[in-house]
């Protein structure tokens, strides 16, 4: 059972074949928390580990120049278009690791789910 301030959702950005589950925050007025509009996840590791496979087979870009990988538990993501690297750690969600991937950097946004239409 998920705390107060998080509720389950699925994330994907554009050009991605898939979504991922992800949590995502909660405001005290019951509106998502967003970064200029957009979703700021928080994912469990199986759905990183996802996220970076397709990072690397540069889904939507060219595979060669994008870059992912663990260091530990820091998720790490390439983006030749600035030469930086982006750098998740995990943080604390109910007692559970979260990695917040993209959030307030990366366009996400939910996708609907069958708890969003019930």
């Amino acid at each position: 059972m998920l705390s107060d301030g998080f509720r389950p959702a699925e994330v994907t950005i554009d050009g991605w074949p898939r979504a991922f589950p992800a949590l995502l925050r909660v405001m005290p007025d019951g509106t998502p928390d967003t970064w200029n509009g957009w979703a700021c996840p928080y994912f469990d590791r199986t759905a990183v580990d996802a996220i970076i496979q397709g990072w690397r087979s540069g889904v939507g870009w060219t595979a060669e120049v994008y870059r992912a990988e663990w260091r530990g538990v820091v998720a790490r993501f390439y983006d030749p278009t600035d030469d930086t690297w982006e750098e998740v750690s995990p943080v604390d969600v109910d007692g559970e690791p979260r990695w917040p991937v993209g959030a307030e950097r990366w366009c996400w946004y939910e996708t609907e789910t069958e708890e969003a239409r019930a």
